[in-house]
């Protein structure tokens, strides 16, 4: 039975949508291999027949700590017998130092890839950047630390903080195979480094049991109903869904939109004056809410919006919406034209386009609820059936 060393610096249920994917990834695969996980989660969820190792010197941190305490760690003795004793490095975050001593125990190395760290200085893609040359590399760098971080100190640290960006990045050399989670993502790794083509593999990620096996019951109300769940996140497109509400109130259409996630005072204050200037609008803000309860709101939901403004590899609010039977009127950015399928793809709208997303919006709102549920049904049908047919080559890549 092959060994696998597990590399994650944060374990489910801690995390995100990342972290849930790993959890099911070696959930799968240990089933037929021994797994071993080394993670800075310190009551990660228990998979059987998995061991877990915890330490702080995964713990994530800015990139000069996470350097220094990956450094750290590969000098550790009983992290170097884990190296020693595995067959197979699996990789699932930015820990590509680890990667460098594997290679020199001749181990194979496996980096699955969540997002775009290990090209992009940010591992964030905007959809309106344009090239791959390292000054708008810089450039972009800094956009994303002054509007998304909202912090001038980060943004003057770019500058002497690149050269360990490029330093990490060249790390990605010591990689054997790398997992993209969607052919866009692929697509864009290629874009930054060509040299890496022929060791990707495209896997998607699977979907959790209980949304294979739900059922689905919708319960509509007449108010058509949307959820959001990025908070007042820049990249997750916030001030966009900001002005498609604003376009919704003009035209005096009724409608409630359910807000997840964490919000600053000035948006609650842009939400407080939507909500005073429309009186067809309701805005429920419920802020950091569990995951469970996120998948239960889905129920009373007409549609997520996702008017995302990033090449997001495959998000999984996408995912677990259509699994849930929610219409998803999303950007067409990333992986969610994957997601979603042909038939899905009508609701999709241009990035950053108010007018496009109002209008899908409005294209939802005209329908009946039963044709709500209908639609969503459609399409949850189409996803496990893709799912089926692709996740499962997860287990090809580590034979």
């Amino acid at each position: 039975m092959a060994k696998i060393l597990t590399i994650s610096e944060l374990a489910w249920p801690e995390g995100g949508g990342a972290e849930l994917a790993t959890y099911l990834i070696l959930k799968m695969l240990s089933k037929r291999l021994d797994i071993t996980l080394v993670t800075s989660t310190e009551k990660p969820h228990p998979i059987p027949d998995v061991k877990i190792y915890t330490t702080p010197l995964l713990k994530p941190g800015n990139r000069v700590t996470n350097l220094m305490r990956h450094a750290k760690l590969i000098q550790e003795e009983w992290f170097r017998q884990l190296i020693k004793s595995a067959d197979i490095i699996y990789i699932t975050g930015s820990a590509l130092l680890v990667a460098k001593l594997a290679k020199r125990y001749g181990k194979t190395v496996i980096l699955h890839a969540h997002n775009y760290t290990p090209v992009k200085y940010s591992g964030v893609k905007y959809i309106y950047e344009e090239g791959t040359d390292p000054l708008t590399e810089i450039k972009y760098a800094i956009h994303h630390e002054l509007y998304h971080h909202q912090s001038l100190i980060r943004a003057l640290g770019v500058f002497p903080l690149y050269p360990l960006f490029k330093y990490t990045t060249n790390l990605i050399k010591y990689v054997d195979k790398i997992i993209c989670v969607s052919r866009r993502q692929a697509e864009i790794f290629t874009q930054y480094n060509p040299a890496i083509r022929d060791r990707i593999e495209v896997v998607y990620n699977p979907l959790p049991p209980e949304l294979l096996d739900a059922k689905i019951e919708k319960e509509l109300d007449e108010t058509p109903t949307f959820l959001y769940v990025g908070g007042d996140s820049y990249i997750k497109g916030f001030h966009v869904l900001l002005q498609a509400i604003n376009q919704i109130g003009k035209r005096g259409i009724r409608a409630k939109f359910m807000l997840i996630g964490k919000y600053g005072r000035d948006a609650l204050n842009a939400i407080k004056h939507l909500e005073a200037k429309y009186p067809t609008i309701e805005i429920k803000v419920f802020g950091r809410t569990s995951h469970s309860e996120v998948m239960k709101l889905h129920r009373i939901t007409w549609a997520l919006t996702f008017p995302s403004i990033s090449e997001e590899p495959l998000p999984y609010a996408v995912v677990e919406a259509v699994a849930l039977g929610t219409i998803p009127i999303a950007s067409r950015v990333g992986g969610v034209p994957e997601i979603v399928g042909k038939d899905g793809v009508r609701y999709l709208f241009s990035p950053q386009n108010v007018e496009e997303f109002t209008s899908k919006i409005a294209k939802v709102i005209m329908l009946h609820p039963s044709n709500v549920v209908k639609i969503g049904f459609f399409l949850r049908k189409n996803l496990l059936t893709k799912s089926s047919k692709e996740t499962n080559d997860i287990t090809k890549v580590f034979s």
